[in-house]
């Protein structure tokens, strides 16, 4: 019955209902598994009492959780629904009616007066009429669901079916119990006519009602009952309500039937695939157009290629003339240097002069000194001469003579005294002129000096060419930078270029004049780099109407390769020249002329 609830409600759920379902196929799988099991059983004839139910009860609360969590609110067929109702009711009337004979079989003679001999009576009474009911319920029932006459039910109805199902579930599992037990009992007596006593089955049924019923357990005799009772009572409402058309409703108050969620889902899908289809279409267009591209821009990207090795020659001539530069300068500095290490060298021999001079200045003053002392010695020795030439002649003289004679002595001991004050400041003053011009000369040599040296720095100066600003490298740097963004710029449009729309003539007019663009910005860029490479190296090339060919004056780099192998001195030429050979004219002069390979 719970399954055919749930594929009603399956026909006519939302597909997003549908899809949650489908996440739970695993499960569902897992417990229909259970039911191909028990099918298969049947099938065979092989389903018997031992065979435990579990996974059964299992599967059909599993049903009834996703039914209730997902599917409750959506609407089914009330006639099925009353068709599944009779169909259980009659399957439970077939299995209490079974259970009871085996009850009343196993049971011992002559207790047919007892409590549970007269409950059993008294459910065997409500069997048959709710057999009975059941099968009035079917007559009234439509048997068509497509006819005009259709059923509704309201809430109360429902659960109170709900809960007569419950109670026939309980009655036939209850019995099922009471059987099983009543079988081990009778395996346990050892005489095989035996039957079990009345509170022997009272005592199972007891155990029973407590295993089935669980918290609503009240005894076998109201509990069952009960449960007979309540279903009873609301077969003969249902019955009552049918034949009286409480249930009965037209077809016009129902819509027209939805269709089938699988149905709805399987048409998006195949609406996703014809979008996909499409945009496969689109997408195979966008690859052509993609490798369209890819050429181009693989001729673009080779044009780019030579600009750029050109561009490299041009930098390598340029860094070429930077080195020479640098080495002009460096030889300059060297001149300069060995300038400053020339005057150096003269100031120190200045010096060394200065310092000779000042020893002669020293030992003229030490012969100064010796010639004092020795004109001093004379000067001590002509007196004693000149007093013992006048002892020996002063017996001849009167005394009157004498006194003269000493006045003149004095007198000449000053003159000489007077005469070498006089020589010795005569000499004195002498040495000092001669120190003083010698001074004088010292600071007109060093003066002298640094008048050639800063004359000969200005004139050396005044020879260097005037340093100017370098417009080359510049120029240089501007072409490359301009090369670099139009490259990155075709780039980013060959990555980042999109075009809404499907006009194809549109898309290729815009991509062609996108390119026409970027051939105009590569030849200007090419004329400025052979103007630039003109203004560095004048004649370096000469414009033809075919091709740009290099000036072989300036083709110094194909030649840089050569290596030499020999120089040959002919006889009698005596002008000079050098000339390209291969290897094996080598070898052949080589061997005609000095016999070695």
């Amino acid at each position: 019955m719970i399954l055919r609830k749930y594929i009603k409600a399956l026909e006519i759920c939302n597909p997003d209902i549908l899809r949650h379902l489908a996440t739970v196929y695993h499960d569902l799988l897992s417990h229909e598994k259970s039911l191909d099991f028990l099918i298969d059983l049947l099938q065979k004839d092989q389903l018997h009492d031992s065979i435990s139910l579990n996974a059964l009860d299992k599967t059909i609360t599993f049903y009834d959780h996703i039914y209730k969590s997902h599917l409750h609110q959506e609407k089914f067929s009330m006639i099925y629904y009353l068709r599944d109702l009779i169909r259980v009711v009659l399957l439970s009337s077939d299995a209490l009616q079974t259970d009871i004979q085996r009850v009343q079989l196993l049971q011992k003679a002559g207790s047919d007066q007892s409590p549970f001999a007269a409950l059993v009576k008294r459910l065997v009474e409500s069997n048959e009429q709710m057999r009975a009911q059941a099968g009035k319920i079917n007559r009234l029932v439509p048997q068509d669901d497509n006819t005009n006459h259709s059923l509704i039910l309201d809430t109360k109805t429902i659960s109170s079916i709900e809960s007569t199902i419950r109670n026939l579930d309980r009655l036939t599992k209850t019995f099922h119990e009471i059987c099983s037990g009543l079988t081990t009992q009778i395996l346990i007596l050892s005489d095989p006519n035996d039957r079990v006593s009345t509170q022997d089955i009272e005592n199972i049924a007891y155990q029973a009602c407590d295993k089935i019923y669980k918290k609503e357990d009240s005894g076998p005799y109201d509990s069952l009952w009960n449960s007979m009772y309540e279903t009873l009572s609301t077969l003969i409402n249902v019955s009552n309500a049918l034949e009286n058309g409480s249930f009965d409703s037209n077809m016009n108050d129902q819509n027209e039937k939805p269709k089938q969620p699988i149905y709805v889902i399987a048409e998006q899908l195949k609406t996703s695939m014809n979008e996909s289809d499409s945009i496969r279409g689109r997408l195979e267009l966008k690859d052509e157009e993609l490798i369209d591209l890819k050429k181009m821009l693989k001729s673009k990207h080779d044009e780019l290629s030579e600009l750029n090795i050109r561009l490299a020659l041009n930098e390598k001539k340029i860094d070429n003339l930077q080195k020479e530069s640098d080495e002009k300068t460096n030889k300059h500095q060297q001149v300069l240097e060995e300038t400053r290490i020339d005057a150096q060298k003269k100031i120190k021999q200045c010096e060394e002069a200065m310092g000779v001079l000042q020893n002669d200045n020293e030992q003229l003053e030490q012969e100064k000194s010796a010639l004092k002392e020795r004109l001093k010695q004379l000067t001590k020795t002509k007196l004693v001469d000149d007093i013992m030439q006048k002892k020996g002649g002063a017996t001849q003289k009167t005394s009157g003579l004498l006194s003269p004679t000493s006045d003149g002595g004095m007198s000449l001991q000053r003159q000489l005294s007077s005469s070498y004050n006089n020589e010795g400041m005569t000499g004195s003053t002498v040495n000092e002129q001669e120190v003083a011009v010698l001074r004088n000369t010292v600071h007109l040599l060093k003066d002298e000096l640094w008048q050639l040296k800063m004359s000969r720095t200005t004139s050396e100066l005044s020879k260097l060419p005037m340093p100017q600003k370098d417009t080359k490298t510049t120029e240089i740097a501007d072409i490359y930078k301009s090369s670099t963004l139009l490259l990155n710029d075709l780039f980013s449009t060959i990555a980042n270029y999109k075009i809404t729309g499907e006009n194809v003539a549109v898309k290729q007019e815009l991509m062609r004049s996108k390119m026409k663009l970027v051939d105009q910005t590569a030849f200007n860029l090419n004329t400025r780099l052979n103007e630039c490479q003109s203004t560095i190296l004048p004649g370096s090339t000469i414009q033809t109407t075919m091709k740009t060919f290099s000036n072989p004056q300036f083709s110094k780099s194909l030649t840089q390769d050569r290596q030499l192998a020999a120089e040959i001195h002919l006889p009698g030429v005596n002008t000079g020249g050098e000339f390209d050979i291969t290897q094996e004219q080598y070898r052949t002069i080589m061997r005609e002329a000095i016999g070695c390979v």
